[in-house]
């Protein structure tokens, strides 16, 4: 058996049951994912990782423990292992166990948690930018959320407002301009002016208030080919089955980019891995 700090004073079975300093077997429950859950201290425990880290050693020291035969009550020693979180999601893929929303999709990035927090934040009245900051989570993941192209399973159940994100105000729209006309590039711009990918090519093809834009003469950006980094994530976007509308609106990319892609005429060494 091995120690474990929060786990001195309480008995854990190899078969997932939790007894109390007392002598008491603890009272458990299913969560709304299906892991059974017992209460410590005031702290609520999940017995999967209470069994694991109690009894499997993890030198490699992954983050994940996963369940063997992909039934989340069975938490007896022998269905558990340690794995990473890429190797969790493959197990339930090759399984078919996995449900293509949410986490629980082979390529998602963030958690459900993650996504409910921004959407309790939305609620409140925070902004994009404070939601980035508090959370350190990227700006397309939340613009995505906010506008209802990405995790409605979640964002379906909240009350603020999903809409197109579109700036506001003259001066926004100049401020754009004139960091395009300094020859940056649509993510630079993003990242000097505080707007999104999006926004900034919306200016440069004059796709926002023509009327205020018609006397620019906006150099052609730069970045003609989408970096790994983002045709990444227009991949996940494919596999959650969002539409290519949705998938420029969120990322900045254009439709031919999306579709070239989609039709794996481009970026094939990427593309492969993913399923759509």
């Amino acid at each position: 058996m091995l120690n474990h700090p929060e786990h001195t004073n309480y008995k854990v079975g190899k078969d997932g049951t939790v007894v109390s300093p007392y002598g008491k077997v603890l009272k458990s429950r299913v969560n709304e994912f299906g892991y059974v859950l017992v209460s410590m201290k005031d702290k609520v425990k999940r017995v999967h990782r209470l069994v694991g880290e109690t009894y499997l050693p993890n030198p490699d020291n992954k983050p994940e423990i996963n369940h063997k035969d992909g039934c989340k009550t069975n938490n007896h020693l022998d269905n558990l292992e340690w794995v990473t979180s890429k190797e969790n999601k493959r197990h339930a893929w090759d399984n078919k166990l996995y449900k293509d929303i949410g986490e629980d999709h082979i390529h998602a990035v963030h958690t459900n948690d993650i996504v409910h927090d921004i959407c309790r934040r939305f609620e409140e009245g925070q902004s994009n930018a404070s939601i980035c900051k508090d959370l350190n989570v990227p700006k397309h993941l939340v613009a995505g959320v906010r506008s209802g192209g990405i995790w409605r399973v979640i964002s379906d159940k909240y009350s603020f407002t999903k809409k197109k994100l579109l700036m506001k105000t003259d001066e926004d729209l100049l401020n754009i301009a004139d960091h395009i006309m300094k020859g940056l590039n649509d993510r630079q711009v993003a990242e000097a002016a505080g707007f999104t990918i999006a926004d900034s090519n919306r200016v440069r093809n004059k796709h926002a208030t023509t009327e205020l834009l018609k006397d620019y003469d906006f150099p052609k950006s730069a970045e003609n080919r989408m970096t790994p980094e983002l045709v990444h994530k227009v991949c996940v976007s494919l596999s959650e089955g969002l539409s290519i509308e949705s998938i420029c609106e969120t990322l900045g990319t254009r439709p031919d980019q999306v579709k070239k892609l989609k039709g794996r005429r481009t970026f094939t060494d990427i593309s492969s891995k993913y399923v759509w």
